[in-house]
């Protein structure tokens, strides 16, 4: 129990409404966003009908790489990047460092391959930096759409990032202000909400929520704000004070690596050799591995694992290029493992929820969800004590309209995405058809009365039909995605399916309670 004077709880409620109300609804965008992306790797896989070849770095792919690194310019050689797509396909990226002007920070420049990982085919190939490249790929627009939502708002950079930091320090602050406002902590935890008035429902089931969510709500501002921070303002800053401004010297410094005094070429071991020693040191197949000083003397390979069952974190392996022999575990940060390097590589997996598979990533979006729900219920019950006043009550409608508009809006994003992949589009309208949907859909929420009833009709109906339109636009049914074992696409067809015929259902019975009851339905 938290002893607190009643002028200092109501300073705390003070505290915990407005830092909820001010930025509130983009708060909720940035949490139910969240929540979604904890699974946007699968999404990805869906909108694309399944994966074509194994996800992991599992097929030799070394004569591959070294034929395309003879077309590339020996200037991209140094620094190369591989990892699997969405699809399986294998990306190969050579490149090197330049300054970007669009985002203000060193980049990654070069030149950017697509390969089929068992012919070793070309595909595709692109050159320019890094963060410009990544945008360009229309098959994984709707999982990039959804990251970018939840990370920046689709805001240019930095703003974006800052804005999304700014709000995870708000979650921070309604989470800590909670914590101190609940006197019987344990209680509110087991407590039930009561059924006397819709409001004093609602508001017990906002304690009830947001008491099970206080732990995570804390865990998910404090890492959301300090990736949000860490490179708009956190890395320039290192930069200038400890680097006097040198970006490169700071990167070497911070990930353990130094340009070589010098270097002549050199073959360089096996990459598949070295991909299968890292895989009996780590226990787990690598997703990512990356080539620094290319086919030289001074040739350094870094694999990048995900954890091993029971285990938190990940695993970074460093091999020595020349001769593939194994140099050690590479810490996260820094040249040498530390406090700071151990609490870095919490961050991702307690922000992430990927550390436990997916038992870990389903508690995450239920969590978040639950987050969600605390949020969207904390601004009703706000404003619900001053809806007397109109301005609180069109401010009243906006909520009602992001609670239900934003998932629709999304929905009909994944509509927009499919209808326009197969031209090659889809990188431009995917997040076009969010803003038209949430153009359209705003004013409708806020004008016509009772949308929020059609919102969830809409909600429901696009949800049975993304999957007819998905193996419409992709050619996938069900039948060969069974059959070719992509798990991952049926599974989410039903999820969407179940999910529509709840919504449906509970609109149709409260229809006819409404009814029932005389009073007019919504």
């Amino acid at each position: 129990m938290v002893s607190i004077s009643k002028s200092r709880m109501k300073r705390l409620i003070a505290i915990h409404g407005w830092s909820g109300t001010l930025l509130g609804l983009l708060l909720y965008v940035v949490i139910f966003t969240g929540a979604v992306a904890v699974f946007a790797h699968e999404i990805g896989v869906w909108s694309q009908g399944g994966e074509k070849f194994s996800p992991t770095l599992s097929e030799p792919i070394d004569g591959h790489i070294r034929k395309v690194a003879a077309t590339v310019s020996e200037e991209f050689h140094e620094e190369v990047t591989a990892w699997k797509a969405t699809d399986g396909m294998l990306t190969v990226f050579f490149h090197t460092h330049k300054h970007n002007p669009d985002v203000g920070r060193l980049d990654d420049y070069g030149v950017d391959i697509d390969l089929n990982p068992v012919t070793g085919e070309v595909l595709n190939v692109k050159e320019g930096f890094g963060s410009d490249l990544r945008t360009q790929d229309p098959n994984n627009a709707l999982e990039r759409f959804l990251v970018d939502l939840h990370v920046r708002l689709y805001i240019p950079e930095p703003w974006g990032l800052l804005l999304t930091g700014v709000l995870g320090l708000v979650m921070l602050v309604a989470a800590v202000s909670g914590f101190l406002m609940h006197r019987h902590m344990f209680r509110d935890i087991f407590y039930a909400p009561t059924k006397l008035i819709r409001l004093a429902d609602m508001r017990d089931r906002h304690a009830l929520i947001g008491t099970w969510m206080l732990p995570f709500s804390i865990v998910l501002g404090f890492t959301g704000a300090f990736f949000s921070f860490a490179i708009p303002v956190g890395l320039p800053v290192v930069a200038t004070v400890a680097f006097k401004g040198d970006q490169m010297a700071m990167i070497e410094t911070l990930v353990g690596h130094e340009e070589p005094a010098e270097a002549s070429p050199h073959k360089g071991a096996n990459i598949d050799t070295i991909l299968a020693e890292a895989k009996r040191q780590a226990g787990t197949t690598p997703t990512m591995f990356v080539v620094e000083h290319w086919a030289t003397t001074e040739m350094e390979v870094t694999t990048i694992h995900p954890p091993q069952d029971g285990n938190l974190t990940g695993k970074q392996l460093a091999f020595n290029g020349t001769d593939g022999t194994f140099v050690g575990e590479r810490p996260s940060l820094g040249t040498a493992p530390s406090a700071g390097s151990a609490a870095f590589s919490l961050m991702g997996p307690l922000h992430f929820g990927d550390f436990a598979g997916l038992a870990s990533r389903v508690s995450w979006l239920a969590l978040g969800l639950g987050m969600a729900f605390g949020v969207a219920s904390g601004l009703q019950l706000w404003v619900r004590r001053r809806e007397q006043n109109l301005s609180w009550r069109i401010y009243g409608r906006a909520i009602d309209t992001m609670v239900w508009g934003l998932p629709l809006a999304v929905l009909s994003t994944a509509v927009f995405y499919f209808l326009t992949v197969s031209n090659g589009t889809a990188s431009w309208w995917t997040p076009a058809g969010f803003v038209i949907s949430a153009c359209l859909l705003v004013p409708f929420g806020l004008l016509v009365p009772y949308a929020t009833a059609a919102f969830q009709a809409l909600a429901g109906l696009l949800c049975l039909a993304l999957p007819i339109i998905r193996q419409a636009t992709s050619g996938s049914s069900w039948v060969e995605s069974l059959e070719n074992a992509q798990f991952t696409v049926v599974g989410i067809d039903f999820i969407l399916v179940a999910i529509g015929l709840v919504v449906l259902g509970r609109l149709l019975l409260k229809k006819r309670a409404l009814i029932a009851a005389g009073e007019p339905a919504e």
